[in-house]
């Protein structure tokens, strides 16, 4: 069984990153400078991932991926073989400006979910950004 992230872009597309497979990590959560590597509602984001899909995620911080290239809205980090291949990124920073995520317009208390190749982007305009990212919609899907 496979834990995907699927998220409605529109009201007629859908991206799916998958997070778990077979209780193994196919994703990595990666705080930006915005976020909070240890804070509580970062641990309690991966450990809901883990409750649910038997898989512990990698929690970086976004320095930790060395300067990562995006290449059609794709993350590929600078030691590729380290990390997961997709990434689940909580918080505004340089890696969201590299995928073109910006919370410009997005109003007090507002959340912007935006999935892109092989991550989805979780930044909103409160400090709480992993308990927004627990509002989404974890959907188990046969694998």
């Amino acid at each position: 069984m496979a834990l995907v992230l699927s998220l409605c872009i529109s009201q007629s597309v859908w991206a799916d990153v998958i997070i778990t497979q077979d209780g193994q990590a196919k994703a990595v959560i990666v705080v930006s400078e915005s976020a909070q590597a240890g804070d509580l509602s970062t641990k309690t984001l991966s450990g809901h991932l883990t409750q649910i899909s038997g898989a512990k995620l990698q929690v970086v911080s976004e320095k930790e991926l060395a300067s990562p290239r995006v290449e059609g809205g794709k993350i590929i980090p600078a030691d590729a073989g380290k990390f997961a291949e997709n990434f689940i990124v909580l918080g505004e920073g340089e890696l969201t400006k590299k995928l073109g995520v910006s919370l410009d317009g997005i109003g007090l208390g507002g959340i912007l979910v935006k999935s892109s190749g092989n991550c989805v982007v979780v930044a909103g305009t409160s400090d709480n950004i992993a308990a927004k990212a627990r509002e989404l919609m974890l959907v188990p899907a046969a694998g």
